[in-house]
């Protein structure tokens, strides 16, 4: 009995590792869990929300859809999404790709999801109201059943949102290919955290405005993400690799 339930503990544990999965947007920036994207445009490229889907294992590959949860604002059907195929016309409660497109797209251990794929809104909604989409991306086995985690998003049109440059959180970081440290240089005081490319936090730090440099001579050699936070909640994401 031991026996089986160490058997069962430990394809446990290999299936909870094979259903890690990270995802960045068209800028190599983390998506996060909970994570809302707005826009006051329809207009293409600038209402698109072009992602990639990353499978850190070296050894398996990762089988994944996206859900279209919910929509308010509007009906939701001219929303595009693209995962492997584009989809129009798609509706609240399905997932994608179709059964009719394999189910899944497949992507091979320490690669990632083709380029084309994204979220773009064209329906206006009353013109005035915010129109609000939520999506989840999730994992699969090959047979399609879903299993290990998942990620959710908000895709928000609200055509009365204006963008205050002047406003704007500004954090440059050079070089982003270091073996010791990098330099940080700020408009303003804000948190920095450090993530890996799992998504584990590996660093998490208060900075001052102007320069700082920062010494990562610890960390293992692999690409991080460093996330920029200032006190009004505006963000700036950066990624450095480690050598």
């Amino acid at each position: 009995m031991k026996t089986k339930l160490l058997f069962l503990s430990l394809l446990l544990a290999v299936c909870t590792l094979q259903a890690q999965f990270t995802v960045e947007d068209g800028s190599g920036n983390p998506i996060m869990d909970g994570d809302s994207f707005d826009y006051n445009t329809l207009s293409f490229p600038e209402a698109e929300l072009k992602f990639f889907i990353n499978n850190p294992s070296t050894t398996d590959d990762l089988y994944m859809r996206v859900e279209y949860v919910s929509v308010t604002g509007n009906t939701g059907d001219e929303m595009e999404i693209c995962i492997g195929n584009c989809y129009n016309g798609t509706m609240p409660g399905m997932s994608y790709p179709t059964s009719g497109d394999g189910l899944y797209i497949t992507i091979a251990p320490g690669d990632q999801s083709l380029d084309g794929n994204h979220f773009l809104n064209t329906d206006p909604g009353n013109g005035s109201d915010a129109v609000v989409y939520n999506f989840r991306f999730y994992q699969v086995l090959s047979d399609g059943t879903e299993t290990g985690d998942e990620l959710s998003i908000t895709y928000t049109y609200d055509p009365n949102l204006a963008v205050d440059e002047t406003n704007k959180l500004e954090a440059s970081v050079f070089p982003t290919v270091t073996r010791n440290s990098v330099t940080v240089r700020l408009n303003e005081d804000a948190n920095l955290a450090v993530y890996d490319l799992r998504g584990r936090l590996v660093m998490n730090r208060a900075l001052e405005a102007g320069e700082t440099m920062i010494d990562v001579s610890n960390l293992a050699s692999q690409a991080y993400i460093m996330q920029f936070t200032n006190n009004r909640g505006l963000q700036q994401t950066t990624k450095i690799v480690k050598n």
